[in-house]
């Protein structure tokens, strides 16, 4: 094989460097002295995208596709894109740890343009504070991510639905986390079951919400028999339990 027709040769291969780390450095070998930083896009799309999980799907390039990888001398070489500190839209600056046969290292810098996509919850209409949301009221779209949205928009939006709005929502806007919460179970005023248990024995007593509470959420609770207020957690529409 002439080193013409090597130019297109890439192997990629996944080196994980830390067991902990969401996502790892990827290594591609080139046997190509004249190389281009444009034969690393498709190791440098998987490396986004790798670090982006399913979630979000990226596109990236080199901004200077044409721009010669580092040559030390010594064929094949060895190129090891480090990931980045954090995954962002727009321009940044990825590291390339390049090693020769030889055992010559250099680290070259580049610049590269990101782009983020994230399917999202958008309302067709503006939903009001305690408005439930529901398969008919939103609509689920593609679009590109901006540092805000990665930021706090729902990017599972399958998850929003049945939950509650606890903020205005504007027609077209994607749906944030800090907007929306599980439906509660239990309203303020309800009259609801504690239920106390300690394996070998239980305790039930009549209460009254003093407060809504989703599954789970730990609300403020009113003994029936002697008025007294203590918190106790949401099991469904009927009970609380004390922890």
């Amino acid at each position: 094989m002439n080193q013409r027709s090597n130019i297109s040769f890439i192997l990629l291969t996944l080196s994980l460097f830390a067991a902990a780390a969401p996502a790892a450095d990827l290594t591609t070998v080139v046997n190509n002295s004249n190389a281009r930083v444009a034969e690393l896009t498709p190791v440098l799309t998987q490396l986004f995208n790798t670090i982006a999980g399913d979630s979000i799907k990226v596109t990236v390039q080199f901004t200077e596709p044409q721009q010669k990888i580092a040559d030390l001398g010594k064929l094949p070489l060895e190129i090891i894109l480090q990931q980045p500190r954090q995954l962002m839209p727009g321009r940044q600056v990825i590291s390339l740890l390049c090693c020769d046969a030889a055992g010559h290292r250099a680290m070259q810098h580049l610049c590269v343009e990101a782009k983020l996509y994230g399917t999202v919850a958008i309302p067709v209409k503006m939903l009001k504070r305690g408005e439930k949301i529901t398969a008919e009221n939103i609509r689920i779209q593609e679009i590109e991510l901006s540092s805000i949205h990665l930021r706090s928009a729902v990017l599972h939006p399958e998850h929003v639905i049945g939950m509650e709005v606890v903020r205005y929502l504007s027609a077209d806007s994607p749906i944030r986390w800090d907007q929306v919460k599980p439906i509660s179970l239990v309203q303020k005023g309800d009259g609801v079951e504690i239920v106390i248990d300690r394996s070998a024995f239980a305790i039930k007593a009549s209460a009254v919400a003093l407060e809504a509470g989703a599954l789970g959420e730990e609300i403020w609770v009113r003994l029936n028999n002697n008025g007294q207020r203590m918190r106790a957690v949401v099991v469904d529409a009927d009970h609380v339990s004390l922890e």
